[in-house]
């Protein structure tokens, strides 16, 4: 489907109630882009966001307070990512520094056995 990448960006900010307006900054994998200026070139642009070539840079992140919209792609087709800044957890995590594994060892820290995958050795020389 042909779009204009202007009404596009603005129709994602409108269905998470943001506005043009609070944009602080675009940036790309080389630097930032001024958001008058990207706003004109995108009026500018009409795209195909159906599978195939990819048209817009998919390193263009839009940046707002406690949010951001990120370019998404999938075998050509192409879609923005609205993110919001992830809220502080109200309760501390217990294992977060070990996953898949319920050993707990003691002060000294695991043993060189407990290290090696079952079934599998070292050879020491």
């Amino acid at each position: 489907m042909i779009i204009n990448l202007r009404e596009e960006v603005e129709n994602v900010l409108k269905k998470y109630k943001r506005k043009v307006s609070h944009i602080k900054y675009i940036c790309n994998a080389e630097g930032y882009i001024p958001i008058a200026d990207f706003m004109i070139a995108a009026e500018k642009f009409y795209y195909d966001n159906g599978y195939g070539e990819v048209c817009v840079d998919p390193t263009i992140k839009i940046v707002g307070k406690f949010w951001w919209m990120t370019r998404r792609t999938y075998d050509g087709k192409e879609w923005w990512e609205f993110h919001l800044k992830p809220k502080k957890p109200t309760l501390k995590a217990v294992d977060f520094m070990i996953k898949n594994t319920r050993k707990v060892w003691d002060e000294d820290g695991p043993s060189e056995e407990d290290l090696i995958p079952e079934g599998r050795g070292i050879n020491v020389e």
